[in-house]
């Protein structure tokens, strides 16, 4: 579902992603949002948010995200389907057990074949954002089988 065809930025398809990730998040009985962000000529990212409460009040956000847009000429499954349906299986699985001391907040980014602008956009307009303590970012290779966590928030040694 995630990468039939490709799903570039603005594309239907990307939209078919997009609701497919929502209805994923929805099912679980998780709250969603799109978050709307002009980033390139005239072009709109569109961000998908799905916070998971966890039960401090107090504590710092655990965000883990991955771009859900594809290559125009690709269909997105080494780059980044595989992140994206990782993200999905996790889901699952913390809403399946005991609630974390953290919130999660799951970030599927738009606009990352454009360079990185939806993240860009959710680290700088969404408020939310500095409630993050740590941020997991994974991507994968083009014709890779594997996501690989290539960033996470600095200091973190």
């Amino acid at each position: 579902m995630v990468a039939r065809e490709p799903h570039p930025i603005g594309s239907a398809e990307q939209e078919r992603v997009r609701d497919y990730i929502l209805g994923q998040a929805q099912a679980l009985g998780l709250p969603t949002e799109v978050r709307r962000a002009e980033v390139a000529s005239g072009r709109t990212a569109k961000n998908i948010i799905v916070p998971m409460p966890g039960t401090a009040n107090s504590s710092r956000d655990v965000l883990i995200t991955a771009h859900y847009d594809s290559a125009p000429p690709s269909p997105g499954a080494g780059d980044n389907g595989v992140s994206v349906v990782a993200m999905l299986e996790t889901m699952r699985v913390l809403e399946a057990g005991k609630p974390l001391k953290n919130d999660i907040v799951f970030l599927f980014t738009d606009g990352e074949e454009l360079g990185g602008r939806g993240a860009e956009a959710f680290a700088t307009e969404y408020p939310s954002a500095r409630r993050v303590g740590v941020a997991f970012v994974f991507d994968s290779e083009p014709n890779s089988v594997t996501t690989d966590m290539r960033t996470t928030s600095p200091g973190d040694a």
